[in-house]
């Protein structure tokens, strides 16, 4: 998967924003980051919406409309050297397995001494 990850400018991937993906992040979109693809996905999955927020690292399309889909490609088009220089830092702060395991086990703890 890599070598075609690493031949890409950017990707897409869509989630239907259902209940159980409320809670979801989607692991396709932290491999995207580390090799510093930037991405175009729906709104409303998980934490998506406020990593793309905060780290400016691709596009948020709001419905699934044409017109949100080519809305979304000319602006990644137009950021997309920012969108790509921020990316690996986004997978290293938000995906990253270390810091991800021990924020699990903070978590297990904290139900534990309750």
């Amino acid at each position: 998967m890599p070598s075609y990850i690493a031949i890409s400018d950017a990707s897409l991937f869509f989630i239907r924003p259902t209940f159980s993906k409320s809670a979801s992040s989607p692991t396709k979109m932290g491999e995207l980051l580390s090799m510093q693809v930037p991405v175009i996905t729906n709104k409303g999955v998980g934490d998506v919406d406020e990593i793309i927020t905060k780290s400016n690292c691709g596009v948020l399309v709001d419905d699934f409309k044409t017109s949100s889909y080519q809305k979304a490609i000319k602006e990644l088009l137009a950021n997309i050297e920012i969108y790509k220089s921020n990316a690996e830092a986004t997978a290293a702060k938000y995906f990253d397995l270390k810091s991800g395991s021990e924020t699990y086990n903070k978590i297990y703890l904290s139900f534990k001494n309750k």
